[in-house]
């Protein structure tokens, strides 16, 4: 393997944990659900999900590149694919999002699973 090609696949390796992360908080958030509604601007979706307007335009625009949302003039609305995503889905994928966060403390758990173990809920 050539450095460069190293590179490349290391790279997308560290970095796609934002994609993960952009993708649990737009359906922790209430994103497509929102959008399902109909088309918002980035200022008028931040206000309904009381966001910060510039937090949201950052959001929206990872949306747009994972082809979740589409912007149509100054709006935005959700994608083919962002429609399942919704309740109004016939086969709703949102808790797909869960996956964003199910071992928020992994490096630790490889070190000592009993301090990961003491921060996790008891059962009822």
């Amino acid at each position: 393997m050539k450095p460069l090609e190293a590179l490349n696949r290391l790279n997308d390796i560290a970095a796609s944990f934002m994609v993960t992360q952009a993708f649990s908080a737009a359906c922790n958030l209430g994103v497509f659900e929102e959008l399902s509604r109909g088309p918002s601007t980035a200022e008028d979706l931040a206000r309904k999900l009381s966001v910060h307007p510039d937090g949201c335009r950052r959001l929206l625009a990872v949306l747009r590149q994972l082809g979740l949302v589409e912007p149509t003039s100054d709006r935005y609305r959700n994608s083919e694919l962002g429609d399942f995503l919704t309740s109004q889905s016939a086969v709703p994928l949102e808790p797909l999002s869960m996956w964003g966060s199910p071992w928020p403390h992994m490096w630790e758990e490889t070190r000592s699973p009993r301090v990961v173990a003491q921060r996790l809920p008891k059962p009822s």
